[in-house]
């Protein structure tokens, strides 16, 4: 038998990884929501929504296109109701204007419109 000691490498760095992530979220979640609070991180509200994360953390992409928003000190919160509002609202307009982007089906990436137009109602 070796004396040699084998760490399993791959459990080691799940592990770690796991760790990281777990501690990063619990400080960036030290602000205290009120019950029935429904305000998201940009992660969250972009995996609920479906929409690409981008526009929720680039804030000029986010004031261009005038996603509702709030600061709680230094981050960034979105209410789920009002980015949905805000989604068919934007969708609507969009619409009236006459602008109707259609789907390509052999196409792998989508435009933010045919995105927006996937959201349930």
């Amino acid at each position: 038998m070796s004396k040699r000691v084998v760490y399993p490498m791959d459990e080691v760095l799940d592990f770690e990884s796991q760790v990281l992530r777990a501690s990063t979220l619990e400080s960036a979640d030290d602000v205290v929501r009120p019950n029935g609070s429904n305000l998201m991180d940009p992660r969250e509200i972009a995996h609920v929504t479906g929409l690409p994360l981008y526009i929720f953390c680039h804030k000029q992409t986010r004031d261009s296109l005038g996603v509702p928003h709030r600061r709680v000190q230094k981050l960034i919160r979105f209410d789920r109701d009002e980015v949905m509002a805000w989604a068919r609202r934007w969708l609507q307009d969009t619409k009236g204007q006459g602008i109707d982007a259609k789907a390509d089906p052999a196409g792998r990436y989508r435009s933010l419109q045919q995105a927006l137009a996937s959201l349930p109602a």
